[in-house]
């Protein structure tokens, strides 16, 4: 993480990069578990951010990006009920669907932005990021300002 504080005037004045970068997913389960009613048995995941806090806006984006991930596991959820394990492969099955085959990973994209007090973020507009990084163009690894001035990752 790196963030640069301007001197404060009327509020919040900062610049935040934050990477996350591959993390083992079942340290992450117990948010899986109560976000998505779901587990893991292995998989990576990595998240990029930049923010910037400004006259009481934020502006930004969060970029997760998921890869080699195993939800359903014979052993792990043999205790789990039918309707449980099936859902398990179902969403196991929708991450393989939605895994961009040359970079082998699920990512999306979403936009952060408003005032301080009442961020969005929007829903079509992640669902349509994890699309296009599935079947049209991969969502690379990296913050995007670095990607944008050099044309790769640093």
């Amino acid at each position: 993480m790196t963030a640069r504080f301007r001197p404060e005037k009327k509020g919040p004045d900062f610049d935040l990069n934050l990477s996350l970068e591959n993390t083992d997913l079942r340290t992450l389960n117990d948010v899986l578990r109560a976000y998505g009613k779901f587990d893991v048995a292995a998989g990576t995941f990595s998240l990029f951010s930049e923010l910037k806090v400004k006259d009481d806006r934020i502006e930004g984006y969060v970029k997760p990006l998921f890869a080699n991930v195993d939800v359903y596991d014979p052993a792990q959820d043999r205790d789990k009920s039918l309707g449980r394990k099936i859902y398990e492969k179902v969403v196991e099955g929708a991450s393989k669907l939605l895994k961009n085959a040359p970079r082998k990973e699920v990512a999306t994209v979403a936009t952060i932005s408003g005032p301080v007090e009442d961020v969005k973020a929007h829903t079509v507009e992640v669902v349509v990021k994890l699309l296009q990084n599935a079947f049209f163009k991969a969502i690379l690894p990296g913050f995007d300002e670095q990607v944008r001035l050099t044309g790769r990752r640093k």
